[in-house]
């Protein structure tokens, strides 16, 4: 499945991108293709915020991994 946070945001955050090599969640995904294994994810600051390139446009950086996109099940996250 394909899921972007700007062409669907309502849908994408009902899901999470796992890393199914090591079980944890990839914090600060764009967009992923689960099929394919490749997701676009923001490359963040000394402060945890996401760096700018010099027009100030987010820098997202392209990952490959063996990964899965899950359906956030909000009953049990509280």
């Amino acid at each position: 499945m394909y899921l972007s946070v700007l062409q669907n945001p309502w849908k994408a955050a009902m899901f999470q991108v796992k890393d199914l090599t090591t079980g944890k969640i990839i914090p600060h995904v764009q967009w992923a293709d689960d099929e394919a294994g490749t997701y676009g994810q923001y490359v963040l600051d000394d402060y945890g915020n996401p760096a700018f390139d010099e027009n100030d446009v987010p820098i997202v950086e392209i990952k490959n991994g063996n990964i899965k996109l899950e359906e956030i099940n909000h009953e049990t996250r509280m």
